[in-house]
């Protein structure tokens, strides 16, 4: 009996340890999500740094959760265009430079201008895309200082 006992006592630890690790190593995925902070908000983002990625973009999502974005990551400082194609709802596109100031925005564009296409006036090695309404919401501005976790 006593046997049987401490046996189920050393499975029960098992246990306790796998879902403390488990805990841990998800904790651990969660807190390195990308992050892109302007003022005195930041924004979970996700990445689209291939041609694949920053071609598909946002397009044919119906929605993008509050406080999130997707930054489209380049390999220089260029004059980077952008457009609505297969958007579905509206975006504010902020272009951001190597300085990580922010040189230019787009507001609350509607799926409707496509095909017309956005440059920023000044070159950008970043571009991110929030809700439309985002840069009013949260008080976003040209010059602004952006800073990035986890990217």
């Amino acid at each position: 009996m006593a046997a049987k006992a401490d046996k189920d006592a050393r499975g029960l630890w098992l246990v306790v340890i796998c879902a403390i690790l488990l805990g841990s190593l998800m904790f651990g995925l969660i807190t390195r999500r990308p992050q892109v902070a302007i003022g005195d908000h930041v924004f979970k983002v996700e990445i689209a740094s291939t041609n694949t990625q920053r071609r598909l973009g946002l397009g044919g999502r119906d929605s993008l959760a509050n406080d999130s974005g997707m930054l489209f990551v380049f390999d220089q400082n260029f004059y980077h265009s952008f457009w609505m194609k297969d958007m579905r709802f509206n975006l504010d596109i902020i272009w951001i430079n190597e300085d990580m100031e922010i040189v230019h925005i787009e507001r609350n564009l509607s799926p409707d201008t496509y095909p017309q296409s956005f440059t920023s006036t000044l070159p950008a090695r970043y571009v991110l895309e929030l809700n439309g309404g985002s840069y009013l919401k949260y008080s976003i501005h040209l010059g602004q200082t952006v800073k990035f976790k986890n990217i």
